[in-house]
């Protein structure tokens, strides 16, 4: 296979930038400081980290056995779910949420939206790959990717671009009869099978061979404002149910992906913990997040956590400070270390 000894640091080193975006969306930094900044931030820059983690996933995943990668995303995703379990149900409890006992909510989470807030990626990138490795036997790969653009498209209509059904009577009511079930369009059908094709669909063809990095920074900076403008008027005259999936989204992660893969600089060490990092990063913050929050609860010190920017810089450096530690302590051989990424 092309390229199966080469590493990309500069991939390597948007993916831990794309982690920290992650904690941009949970939680929210500019939300005590100024709401347009919170906006920005939130709902339209780091809107990009999960198609990229996704493309990249789909890049990538040319290197690998896809049965052997689904089963250990599978593992993984048991892992983190039973590390969030305590979480989940006290927050059930406390909350007086049906997750606790309801059957089918419970079963909806764990196939589709993640056994708590974050972890609907790893089940959502499962399916993809399954469902890719399916249609690959009897489809050419540009025809799967014609149609996980037209899924993509549908599911559009379950997030950003939701509040356009708003005059269209029948079409809002199979919307919202999907919503009420699915509760999000962010899944693998809709969400994770575009970008993991698009991605495969870059390694396997010379797509990238016809772009050169002055065009890729190009398409990405006019690719970011297109998301801007787009996600602008949405907001203004057609409120979106939520705001992961935008038609922007497909060239800016490409274009970023494209920028990555090109940009050419000197790999370091500290380029494969990065990549290491990233993973233990979007898994774990959450996790981090609580520990921090009780810790400081405990201590008396709730002032550190009241303020929206304070709390997310300590959540991210302690979150980063545990992603290394997991490292070290993989790189010496810890077997439960290496499992959590």
């Amino acid at each position: 296979m092309k390229g199966m000894n080469k590493n990309y640091p500069m991939v390597d080193i948007f993916k831990f930038i794309a982690a920290l975006m992650v904690m941009v969306i949970h939680f929210r930094p500019f939300s005590d400081i100024n709401p347009s900044l919170d906006f920005i931030s939130a709902q339209i820059f780091a809107r990009l980290a999960v198609p990229f983690f996704l493309i990249c996933a789909g890049y990538f995943m040319a290197y690998k056995d896809m049965r052997k990668s689904a089963l250990k995303l599978l593992k993984l995703y048991g892992i983190w779910s039973l590390i969030y379990l305590p979480i989940v149900l006290i927050g059930a409890t406390y909350n007086q949420t049906a997750w606790g006992t309801d059957l089918l909510l419970i079963v909806r989470d764990i196939f589709f939206q993640g056994t708590t807030l974050h972890l609907w990626y790893l089940p959502a990138v499962i399916f993809a790959i399954v469902l890719i490795s399916w249609l690959r036997r009897f489809m050419d790969l540009r025809m799967i990717l014609i149609l996980s653009f037209c899924l993509y498209g549908l599911g559009l209509f379950t997030d950003g671009y939701y509040g356009l059904l708003s005059n269209i009577k029948w079409l809002k009511d199979i919307a919202d009869s999907y919503l009420l079930i699915f509760a999000s369009g962010r899944n693998g059908l809709f969400f994770a099978f575009p970008f993991l094709t698009l991605g495969l669909f870059i390694h396997e063809t010379d797509v990238l061979s016809r772009i050169t990095l002055k065009q890729a920074w190009i398409g990405f900076a006019f690719s970011f404002m297109a998301l801007f403008a787009e996600v602008m008027v949405l907001e203004t005259f057609a409120r979106p149910f939520d705001y992961n999936m935008f038609l922007s989204l497909i060239p800016l992660a490409f274009f970023l992906l494209t920028i990555g893969l090109k940009f050419d600089i000197e790999e370091r060490p500290i380029h494969l913990s990065l990549r290491s990092m990233s993973s233990l990063m979007y898994f774990s913050h959450m996790l981090v997040f609580y520990v921090l929050m009780t810790v400081i609860s405990g201590l008396g010190l709730w002032v550190l956590f009241a303020n929206s920017l304070l709390r997310t810089i300590l959540t991210a450096l302690a979150t980063i400070w545990f992603s290394k530690f997991v490292i070290k302590r993989a790189n010496k051989g810890k077997k439960l270390s290496k499992s959590l990424y």
